[in-house]
């Protein structure tokens, strides 16, 4: 589902413009929240066997522990975005 929700956001937001990069650092981490919260053993692990592949980890990696920590990078990714942008809100209306 979330591939899906993904590709759709790819076309929109197409191009290298300050655009489509300020809607991005808006939108990203509520969608990708919503997605990467409560998610089960299997997704993880699957999450963590991509990793392995696309980053060319050795075979004795555990997908279920790589899954975890990329997990845990995206979601305080997220949260920084999120609090970058309240941030730069609350200095637009002083």
């Amino acid at each position: 589902m979330m591939c899906a929700h993904y590709s759709s956001a790819v076309e929109y937001h197409q191009g290298n413009t300050d655009y489509s990069k300020t809607l991005d650092r808006r939108q990203l981490p509520n969608f990708t929240l919503e997605f990467i919260t409560n998610l089960t053993d299997d997704a993880i692990t699957a999450l963590g066997e991509m990793v392995k592949l696309s980053l060319g980890v050795g075979d004795k990696a555990d997908p279920t522990v790589l899954g975890k920590h990329w997990i845990d990078d995206v979601t305080a990714t997220c949260w920084r975005l999120k609090l970058a942008d309240y941030e730069d809100r609350l200095a637009q209306t002083e």
